[in-house]
């Protein structure tokens, strides 16, 4: 297992967050934003974390790197994440799990192999390319599918040495994306 102090750790903040119909990150859950909770759950593995956004309005606490490509998706948000990693190996996640928890963390880092490009989670038979490891040489492939207006995570994930990983219902419970009004209210419940 690689250690998260070995890593940099990317929340992607900066999505358009249309489903929601205002900006997730910034949502409460417990008297904290959703990239709070975020942040606390991996700061037992690491201090080197930052939100991946093209605003300025999200949590202090947190290191901000602006995007370098607008409105094209996490895979902007993942290309400015390896952009700015002085690391290897770097650990993204989206800002729509609030739910997450360091047991978490440390299932996907006792699970990578690092052989690969990059390990992310299979949920319920979905492949979850925004919580994962991955390798600072994606950039090389991420900067050639940019070129090519392909901006689809699948994409990224088809075109590098992805291991896939299936996510038992105790961490995949951990990983539910937050995505519109209506699951945000389930939560709160």
């Amino acid at each position: 297992m690689t250690d998260l102090n070995s890593m940099n750790c990317y929340i992607l903040t900066g999505g358009k967050s249309s489903r929601m119909g205002t900006d997730k990150a910034s949502l409460d859950f417990k008297g904290k934003t959703f990239a709070e909770q975020i942040s606390n759950a991996i700061k037992p593995y690491s201090n080197s974390i930052y939100n991946i956004s093209s605003r300025n309005e999200h949590s202090d606490s947190i290191n901000l790197i602006k995007d370098i490509h607008l409105d094209i998706g996490p895979m902007g948000g993942i290309h400015s994440a390896l952009s700015h990693t002085d690391k290897e190996w770097n650990l993204i996640t989206s800002c729509d799990l609030p739910l997450l928890q360091p047991k978490s963390i440390y299932w996907l880092l006792e699970n990578t192999e690092y052989k690969h490009d990059a390990t992310i989670l299979d949920i319920n038979n979905k492949r979850n390319p925004l919580f994962g490891i991955y390798h600072k040489s994606c950039i090389r492939t991420i900067e050639s599918l940019i070129a090519q207006n392909a901006y689809r995570m699948m994409h990224l994930i088809d075109n590098i040495n992805t291991k896939i990983i299936k996510a038992p219902d105790y961490i995949a419970d951990t990983l539910i994306n937050i995505n519109t009004p209506e699951e945000y209210q389930k939560i709160l419940a």
